[in-house]
């Protein structure tokens, strides 16, 4: 019976590869989660402008809209303004 047996840098070039699949894995996740918590704190802070506009009882949903395309940087608001 012939045993094959594995060369010691071949099972140690095996375990290295997949410790580093594993850290651009890890390293990926963690940057998709940073790039998700920024997205969420832009959004809240969007969300917390909306909620004051809204509350003013005296804002036409013109000023809305003005103050929106200020705060988008809307090209169409741009060109109307020069």
């Amino acid at each position: 019976m012939l045993r094959q047996r594995f060369h010691p840098a071949v099972i140690l070039l095996a375990v290295a590869a997949i410790v580093l699949i594993a850290a651009k894995a890890f390293a990926f996740d963690e940057a998709i989660l940073a790039h998700a918590e920024r997205a969420a704190k832009t959004l809240r802070q969007d969300m917390e402008a909306v909620q004051k506009e809204i509350s003013l009882p005296a804002v036409t949903s013109d000023q809305l809209i003005e103050n929106r395309r200020k705060g988008r940087g809307d090209p169409e608001h741009r060109a109307s303004s020069m």
